[in-house]
């Protein structure tokens, strides 16, 4: 059973960043779904991939940095 209906989860999304989007993409089939087929709702849009690597690369980063 789903807690939240698709119209929902779109209110949701829409609140989110488009980095965030994409990494929720691979959540289930069904977020993927809903941000694929709602995109002008969620407002997503084209990434740079060269933006989108380095901002992985600066949160590794951060990551290993706080770990140490």
């Amino acid at each position: 059973m789903e807690v939240l209906d698709d119209d929902s989860l779109i209110c949701v999304f829409i609140e989110l960043e488009f980095l965030q989007k994409t990494s929720l993409e691979s959540v289930c089939s069904r977020w993927k779904r809903i941000l694929r087929s709602h995109a002008p709702y969620v407002k997503m849009q084209s990434v740079n991939i060269g933006d989108y690597l380095s901002q992985q690369k600066k949160e590794a980063n951060n990551g290993c940095q706080q770990q140490a």
